[in-house]
C-alpha cells in the first residue's frame, strides 16, 4: 500500500511540475486502481473472522454466567448474541445461530415430543394442581 502511495505521490508531483503526458496520466489512474483495490483488501481482512484463543472464548462465555434468565433484559441478551434469525413456518421453525454457519430446522413435532411429559415428573405446562396430594 505503501509504495501505491508513494507512486501516486510521485505522479501527481511530476504533474505539478509540468510533465503531463498520456502515459503519466495512464499511470496515476493505474495507480489509483490498484489503491482502491488494496483498501478493499484491507477492509475484507478487517472484517473476516478473528482466530481466537480457547482461554478468550472462555473468558467471552463466562460473562454470561451472571445473566438472570428470570430477567427479560438477560434473555433478550443471550438469545442477541447466539441467535440471527428466527424464520417461522406452517410445519416448521428455522433458526439461524451467529456462533457457526448454516442453520437448525426444527419441526413442531419435534417441539410437541420435547415437551411432552415423560411420566417421570411433572408437566408444567400443567395449570390445574394434580388430584391427589401426597403428603
Amino acid at each position: 500500500m505503501r509504495e501505491v502511495e508513494n507512486g501516486i505521490e510521485n505522479m501527481l508531483n511530476a504533474i505539478q511540475a509540468g510533465v503531463l503526458t498520456n502515459s503519466t496520466k495512464s499511470r496515476l489512474e493505474k495507480l489509483e486502481a490498484q489503491q482502491k483495490e488494496l483498501e478493499v483488501r484491507i477492509a475484507e481482512e478487517k472484517i473476516a473472522r478473528p482466530r481466537l484463543s480457547e482461554n478468550q472464548v472462555r473468558f467471552w462465555l463466562t460473562r454470561f454466567r451472571k445473566l438472570d434468565p428470570n430477567v427479560k433484559s438477560h434473555r433478550e441478551t443471550l438469545i442477541n448474541t447466539f441467535v440471527n434469525a428466527v424464520y417461522l413456518y406452517d410445519e416448521k421453525v428455522l433458526i439461524t445461530f451467529n456462533y457457526k454457519d448454516g442453520t437448525k430446522t426444527v419441526t413442531f413435532d419435534e417441539i410437541a415430543a420435547k415437551d411432552a411429559p415423560e411420566g417421570n415428573g411433572s408437566d408444567l405446562g400443567c395449570f390445574a394442581p394434580p388430584k391427589n396430594l401426597n403428603v
